[in-house]
């Protein structure tokens, strides 16, 4: 729920006010426990948004330090370089599931990826999406994983 609240201070350019405004309303349904809020509670919620959104310009604003502005650019790549090697590229490895059939993505599972990583791969029952579907098998790292759960172990009761 809190993936726009980021730090906004000393970058160059400057935050923008979409910015704020995002980390602002990111920190209201937090702390509200609303994502939209109701009709009734509509106008209270946004005016909240707005005070958050002026007290966070305000504080960006008048913030002061000896460090020179950090790049945008430059800290979105290595944010990318830290999701690279933090998550592998399981996306990749979720559509050789699907599209490849067990046999062909398992082997690809195995296989080192074009950045030397091992694939993570999720094998589904069926539609991942709907209720009666499980993990059959996972592999992490290019190792198979043991899955049980409570739901794979109900669904072996049913006729």
């Amino acid at each position: 729920m809190c993936r726009n609240i980021r730090p906004l201070f000393n970058f160059d350019p400057p935050a923008t006010d979409a910015e704020i405004r995002a980390s602002a309303l990111q920190y209201v349904r937090k702390v509200s426990g609303f994502t939209r809020p109701s009709q009734t509670n509509e106008a209270e919620f946004e005016r909240a948004v707005d005070d958050v959104a002026a007290v966070t310009r305000r504080l960006v604003d008048h913030l002061v330090t000896k460090a020179s502005p950090k790049d945008r650019e430059i800290e979105a790549a290595k944010a990318r370089e830290r999701a690279s090697a933090r998550y592998g590229s399981a996306a990749s490895g979720l559509v050789l599931a699907f599209f490849l059939g067990l046999s062909a993505a398992s082997a690809a599972a195995r296989q080192p990826s074009e950045e030397g990583k091992l694939e993570n791969v999720v094998f589904w029952s069926g539609d991942p999406f709907d209720f009666s579907g499980y993990a059959e098998r996972v592999f992490i790292a290019g190792r198979e994983m043991e899955v049980d759960s409570r739901q794979r172990r109900l669904y072996r009761m049913l006729p």
